[in-house]
């Protein structure tokens, strides 16, 4: 179990990472975009993994071209702050047990992901509030020497127009994802959103905030083992 943890911590920090380094063609909407919080709450299918993911939530929080989503677990708390509009990568923050980590990056080929096979298929759902037509996606991504190929049903809105699909797990997909799957073999984590709020959001959402340690993906790979030994 702490193993699949550990795999299930990388692969959410890999989704983070992604984003950049994901293929960027798009044609992006036109008008002032959505500006708004949209939550999502997010279940897994693996008994083993189920006290890992008790109450798990995230929010992600949009103004313009810039993005902040929040994935809320009781092991961790992983921050991803982008800019659609800048060729500067994604800031990854991650807290997990008292420590503060910031992603630095190094040598992309650690993590690298195809261009995602993307499907559009019949079926149509209504996820908060929002009419959704249905895909089928298969995206590979390979961190450290880890490879993982995956298939699952996304529901997606063009009703939110700031998204330009351009980036990470998405990539190319023709609007916004309220409902998707995120597996490894292990387990299978669902993803879907409750509530999608037009709201005001202030610049300062997507400031950096201080104390946090610069670390490589392979440095925050071993201090997690480390942590691991120790708690059993």
């Amino acid at each position: 179990m702490k193993k699949i943890a550990i795999a299930t911590i990388l692969s959410g920090i890999a989704f983070a990472i992604s984003a950049f380094i994901a293929p960027a063609e798009s044609v992006k909407l036109p008008g002032m975009g959505f500006e708004g919080v949209v939550t999502y709450t997010m279940t897994v299918d693996n008994t083993e993994l189920l006290p890992m993911f008790k109450n798990c939530s995230m929010t992600t929080y949009l103004k313009g071209s810039k993005s902040k989503s929040v994935w809320n677990t009781p092991q961790m708390v992983r921050t991803e702050i982008n800019d659609t509009n800048s060729v500067e990568k994604p800031i990854v923050l991650i807290e997990m047990k008292g420590n503060k980590f910031r992603l630095k990056y190094t040598d992309s080929s650690k993590i690298s992901q195809l261009a995602p096979i993307i499907k559009y298929v019949e079926g149509t759902k209504e996820i908060a509030g929002y009419k959704c037509k249905k895909a089928k996606m298969t995206i590979t991504i390979k961190v450290i020497d880890s490879v993982t190929t995956s298939t699952f049903d996304v529901y997606y809105t063009d009703e939110i127009p700031n998204y330009d699909g351009k980036k990470g797990q998405f990539s190319g997909l023709k609007g916004f994802p309220l409902e998707y799957s995120i597996g490894d073999g292990a387990f299978t984590m669902n993803v879907i959103a409750t509530e999608v709020k037009p709201q005001s959001v202030t610049d300062d959402t997507f400031i950096v905030p201080a104390g946090y340690e610069l670390l490589t993906l392979e440095e925050i790979y071993r201090n997690m083992q480390k942590q691991s030994a120790s708690s059993n």
